[in-house]
């Protein structure tokens, strides 16, 4: 049986592989269970490449070297395996829906015309006076030629104040995500892009949404109002929410944000794993918290609330509820 290497992996075997892998840095893998996972290995050439995704990105999280990802995911005494499988299957891209387009390589930052590390955010002026702000782990490309004004946003989230064009031929200004392209209408907004889908949060004006693969359809977006689109469709998902974009001030807000989904938003902003038990993942937080230093925001949740912070690592850190 052959395989193309670009052709889609299976979900599945992915998530054998990570199995596969997780069981075998565990202290009580023998020999016998190695020689197992290779002859599922030499089984299938798609079993292979599964494994290799999976070799891919233990190495690398978010830029962290592979000895310290090592350590976050190899401490089976102390970490759960379910947790470190689910961990893996992130990193490689898989989700519900199967894979995902993940960055796997940190030197695709080094190419870009514009780009932040883990927990910084960046402010730039492009040429004809357009403000972009870079958010966390972003990168963008900036394209000006006689025709247009594109930015091209390769991963993260960036917040826009578009210029007037003072060029004779007024310019269109687009913003290209994976997923579509987006066309300012003199006005201020929001573009984040996640794996499977990007979001648009428009503050001012309006912007014009052409997904990838159903241009011929445009849907004006008006401010006060988010969507959220992926290469076919663009669908409603609520009004505009000007607290999402405080991270340019360097602040993170919450209101009634339930525990979980506080800590997967402050996750973008460190490197390695951060997550909490499912016992207190509803549990509510509020308040206006500082990004510069992200171990703060912890002890402040650690008092605020009745929770407990466990550090396994510097990169594997986990919220348990407080024994009483």
């Amino acid at each position: 049986m052959t395989s193309s290497p670009n052709s889609v992996l299976d979900p599945r075997l992915v998530r054998q592989a990570s199995q596969w892998w997780v069981d075998l840095q565990s202290e009580g893998a023998t020999a016998s269970l190695r020689q197992a996972c290779l002859e599922w290995r030499k089984a299938n050439p798609e079993h292979e490449r599964a494994w290799q995704r999976v070799q891919a990105v233990t190495g690398q999280l978010h830029g962290v070297p592979e000895p310290l990802i090592q350590a976050t995911l190899l401490t089976p005494r102390r970490t759960n395996r379910r947790q470190a499988i689910k961990t893996l299957l992130l990193l490689a891209g898989v989700t519900g829906a199967g894979i995902t387009t993940v960055r796997l390589a940190p030197w695709t930052d080094w190419s870009a015309d514009e780009s932040t590390r883990i927990g910084e955010s960046r402010h730039v002026t492009l040429p004809d006076g357009t403000s972009v702000v870079l958010n966390t782990g972003t990168a963008i490309n900036v394209c000006y030629d006689a025709n247009e004004r594109r930015v091209v946003l390769l991963h993260g989230e960036i917040l826009v104040t578009t210029a007037v064009d003072a060029g004779p031929h007024r310019r269109a200004f687009l913003v290209e995500t994976t997923h579509g392209t987006l066309r300012a209408l003199g006005t201020r907004f929001q573009v984040r892009q996640d794996g499977d889908d990007s979001e648009l949060q428009v503050y001012e004006g309006a912007v014009e949404v052409r997904a990838a693969r159903n241009d011929s359809v445009a849907e004006v977006i008006h401010a006060g109002f988010r969507v959220r689109f992926d290469d076919m469709r663009v669908t409603a998902a609520g009004p505009a929410q000007e607290t999402s974009a405080t991270w340019a001030r360097g602040m993170l807000v919450a209101t009634e944000m339930p525990l979980r989904q506080f800590l997967e938003e402050l996750s973008r902003y460190r490197r390695g794993h951060l997550g909490c038990e499912d016992e207190i993942a509803s549990l509510p937080v509020s308040g206006t918290f500082p990004l510069a230093d992200t171990d703060r925001i912890l002890r402040a949740l650690e008092y605020e609330l009745p929770v407990d912070v466990r550090r396994y690592t510097n990169y594997w850190v986990t919220l348990r509820a407080r024994a009483s």
